[in-house]
């Protein structure tokens, strides 16, 4: 994915409100946000491969 940025937040970072409003879970969950305009949160490795591949595919 071009110009992709992956950034670890920990949880008692002071956030913007854009992500302070995505709820914590006990599992690791990825955002895929174009803009200010965000996906649902994928949280397993099947689902982020299937949106890696569906991406490459467009490219």
């Amino acid at each position: 994915m071009p110009h992709c940025y992956v950034f670890a937040i920990p949880e008692d970072d002071r956030l913007p409100p854009a992500l302070a409003e995505k709820t914590l879970t006990d599992q690791v969950q990825a955002y895929v946000c174009e803009g200010m305009h965000c996906l649902p949160p994928i949280s397993s490795r099947r689902e982020w491969h299937d949106l890696i591949e569906d991406c490459r595919a467009i490219l």
